[in-house]
């Protein structure tokens, strides 16, 4: 039995989906690489992370990622110094972590911060929290409270970036508590699965967008036929996998009795007679309203975490550029 340890992040991948954390150890390679969009979001997030390091001015932060013993051995030394670390490394069992913040208090205590990018708290962010409370109490630490530093979206920026307005505290101890009892158990689940030597088989569900994307979703969903069912507007998650549970994948296989909005019966009904849908006397009536000259403009904005500007939120969306035809 090979002796495996699980990170936080492997940890929730575990709690999403068994064949995403299986995968994540033996066959790595099967993950597309970092898009564009997905890594812009990870810099974001650590921009905000390091805004949120302001916070505590005496903090000291712990460098090094590949020589783990490293990062551990820094953290023992600091822990005697009583100051707030970013970044401190702790192994317990099978468990690593690094808090984003540890901040001491005024007895043998400490109080853990993780600090997310979101406006609120979310459900991924309280099992994330109790993985790290698990860790830090089995290394020894005795963990008082457990906050989330999340971005304040009703901050107006107004001049320099103010970082106690940007950015809200929230105590979720209360949330996180009971998740603590239920880590050695669902640890020992994923190191079973993880000395398995090949893969779970899981179907497609649900879980393969909450709480994020899965990066193998790609390589699961490949059985599906291009017209599956999933191509209709807004069809419903749940009703979606009902029908692919009942071996139905293609939009010409959906029942004719199986209840559809009336945009998705238009289109159910095109892929059954393999005819384009026009409604004339529509486009008529659009067509009749307009008044030369007619203008077409389109634009492009960004809605980043920080604001740039004066007068602006997080996550307002700016537009930055434009063209009039």
């Amino acid at each position: 039995m090979t002796d495996f340890t699980l990170s936080k992040t492997k940890y929730i991948a575990g709690l999403q989906c068994p064949k995403l954390l299986w995968t994540h150890y033996h066959a790595q390679k099967m993950f597309p690489p970092t898009d564009v969009q997905t890594q812009a979001i990870f810099d974001q997030g650590h921009e905000v992370t390091a805004i949120a390091r302001t916070l505590f001015p005496e903090g000291i932060e712990i460098k090094g990622f590949e020589d783990y013993d490293a990062v551990l051995g820094q953290t023992q030394q600091l822990l005697a110094q009583r100051k707030p670390l970013f970044e401190p490394a702790f192994r317990y069992k099978n468990t690593f972590a690094r808090a984003d913040v540890l901040n001491p208090n005024s007895d043998d205590s400490w109080d853990l911060y993780e600090v997310k990018s979101s406006t609120e708290a979310k459900d991924v962010h309280y099992p994330d929290l109790a993985f790290q409370k698990y860790c830090y109490q089995g290394s020894g630490l005795r963990i008082k409270r457990c906050y989330l530093i999340l971005v304040n979206n009703s901050y107006i920026r107004k001049g320099a970036l103010d970082p106690k307005q940007f950015l809200s505290i929230l105590d979720i101890s209360k949330e996180v508590e009971p998740l603590v009892g239920t880590i050695e158990k669902n640890l020992e689940q994923m190191l079973k699965i993880l000395n398995e030597k090949s893969s779970p088989e899981v179907k497609i569900g649900p879980h393969c967008n909450e709480p994020y994307e899965c990066g193998l979703k790609e390589h699961c969903w490949d059985f599906l036929p291009e017209d599956h069912v999933f191509v209709l507007s807004r069809l419903n998650k749940v009703k979606g996998f009902q029908l692919i549970e009942k071996k139905i994948c293609k939009v010409t296989e959906i029942p004719e009795d199986f209840k559809l909005t009336d945009n998705q019966r238009v289109q159910w009904q095109c892929h059954k007679s393999g005819e384009t849908h026009r409604n004339i006397s529509e486009i008529k009536n659009f067509i009749s309203q307009l008044k030369f000259p007619i203008y077409f403009l389109d634009f492009e904005t960004v809605s980043p975490a920080i604001p740039f500007y004066d007068l602006s939120w997080p996550y307002q969306q700016v537009p930055f550029q434009f063209s009039l035809h």
